[in-house]
């Protein structure tokens, strides 16, 4: 799997920009690089998820209020 831009920037930041990252989103801020890089991909990958739940949500409140519409 290629790597997202967030995950070639996180690679680039220094380990205590990690650190401060992964503090400010709450997350553990121990180990080592690979630790915390995972870390905050996981976290955007979530809140990325978070996020789109409410759009599929309403597209399907919009179907259902279309086909009841129809018949």
């Amino acid at each position: 799997m290629s790597k997202t831009k967030y995950e070639k920037e996180l690679e680039k930041a220094s380990l205590s920009n990690l650190c401060r990252r992964c503090e400010g989103k709450g997350l553990d801020y121990t180990g080592g690089r690979e630790a915390l890089i995972a870390r905050l991909v996981e976290a955007e990958r979530a809140e990325l998820k978070q996020a789109e739940e409410p759009v599929a949500e309403a597209e399907q409140a919009n179907e259902v209020e279309a086909e009841q519409a129809a018949s």
